[in-house]
């Protein structure tokens, strides 16, 4: 236990010591037109979406072209993917009379940007606006049968399913 506490330890402290060396940006100036990005996202939903899943993961990539200093047109993929929290899937088991059910939503966006940007020697401020495409698929690892006079909640819409006056329509697939 303690040799995995000073390996930690240690790995931070080669982390830490890099920190100087590496920069967001670079000073290329004007001559640099391409820009990018790539990342890996943890997400973390809230409000509604909390209540059907919780943390996840995920990547974006972008490619763009600098007009000058202060205006350039960005274009981003991301795909994130979330899984159900805590007790998310248990009226879909109630259903099932299983607690085998596993599932997952993937969110994929492709977006098209404008950006402004005002960078001074240590500060800097940018705006940025923009539209895109946006996909949510949601999976399930068992159909799950849609009984008549089953309530309706929000588990049920976040998976797919389709109510009408706060009751689940029956015989439909997700």
């Amino acid at each position: 236990m303690c040799t995995v506490k000073v390996k930690i330890i240690l790995l931070l402290a080669i982390a830490l010591a890099t920190v100087p060396l590496l920069q967001a940006q670079d000073d290329s100036g004007d001559e640099c037109r391409i820009n990018t990005n790539l990342a890996m996202v943890i997400n973390a939903p809230v409000n509604t979406s909390a209540q059907a899943v919780g943390t996840g993961w995920g990547m974006a990539r972008g490619i763009g072209y600098n007009f000058d200093r202060r205006s350039a047109v960005i274009g981003e993929f991301r795909w994130k993917r979330v899984y159900p929290s805590g007790g998310a899937l248990k009226p879909f088991e109630s259903a099932l009379q299983s607690t085998d059910l596993h599932g997952n939503t993937d969110f994929y966006t492709l977006t098209g940007e404008y950006r402004f940007e005002l960078l001074g020697r240590l500060l800097g401020t940018y705006l940025i606006g923009g539209g895109g495409w946006y996909f949510r698929n949601t999976w399930l690892s068992s159909e799950v049968p849609s009984g008549t006079g089953t309530v309706c909640s929000s588990a049920w819409r976040w998976w797919g399913y389709r109510c009408t006056s706060g009751i689940v329509k029956p015989n439909q697939p997700p």
